[in-house]
């Protein structure tokens, strides 16, 4: 099982940048954490979630 936001899912083996994706994450706005690591945006198309992964995408919101 993987960790996503303190959510546990069953997506061990999936890509990462796919499944960010598919959940229709703007990656202009996101920053992606895997187990304690800020990701580089070049590198979540080589990551694939591994059992055990703890995974937190950081959505920026802009207002004033």
């Amino acid at each position: 099982m993987v960790m996503i936001n303190g959510e546990s899912r069953d997506i061990a083996g999936q890509n990462l940048y796919q499944y960010l994706e598919e959940g229709g994450f703007d990656f202009n706005r996101i920053v992606v954490e895997r187990n304690y690591e800020i990701l580089h945006r070049d590198d979540l198309k080589k990551i694939v979630i591994m059992d055990d992964d703890t995974i937190e995408v950081l959505n920026f919101v802009g207002g004033g």
